[in-house]
């Protein structure tokens, strides 16, 4: 079964890959019409971070988790370190990224075009490549990074 791109009425929920499915499919739902007796109350329930059996996405987590709750500046100056800064600033990390990898690739290019000789053209040759290296590496760098953090956040234990 494949998702909608919106919900498509109530009872819809997001699984992980971001698409929309009807209450029905939804790990540990109950069917509509039971057709067998309700689980037992001794047997927990089976987490909805859990793959399901039908082979879906798993539900995406409602509601903000306790590593992102607060300000910027309570989270900066929480000394205990149990809510993170980072995730907040990536955008803003990337963005810094790509200016300084901009900057150094068109001193590059000044740089190539100003000197004369086979040394120049290297320079010219070599900008633009180096933008595109530069862009990718600082971008897998902080997925990298934020890939770290929900591997903290889904593997602490709920309280």
């Amino acid at each position: 079964m494949s998702g909608a791109d919106s919900s498509q009425g109530p009872g819809w929920w997001q699984a992980s890959d971001g698409k929309w499915y009807p209450p029905e499919s939804k790990p540990g739902a109950q069917p509509s019409q039971p057709s067998e007796p309700a689980q037992p109350a001794a047997q927990p329930a089976q987490p909805a971070a859990q793959p399901a059996s039908s082979g879906m996405p798993a539900a995406a987590p409602v509601g903000g988790d306790a590593s992102t709750e607060g300000g910027f500046f309570s989270r900066l100056f929480d000394m205990s370190f149990t809510r993170f800064v980072t995730p907040s600033l990536i955008k803003v990390l990337f963005i810094l990224a790509i200016i300084v990898v901009s900057l150094v690739a068109v001193f590059m290019l000044i740089g190539g075009a100003a000197s004369a000789g086979d040394g120049g053209i290297v320079l010219v040759i070599l900008a633009p490549i180096y933008w595109l290296l530069g862009i990718i590496y600082a971008r897998v760098l902080l997925e990298l990074a934020i890939v770290f953090f929900r591997i903290e956040i889904n593997t602490r234990p709920r309280s």
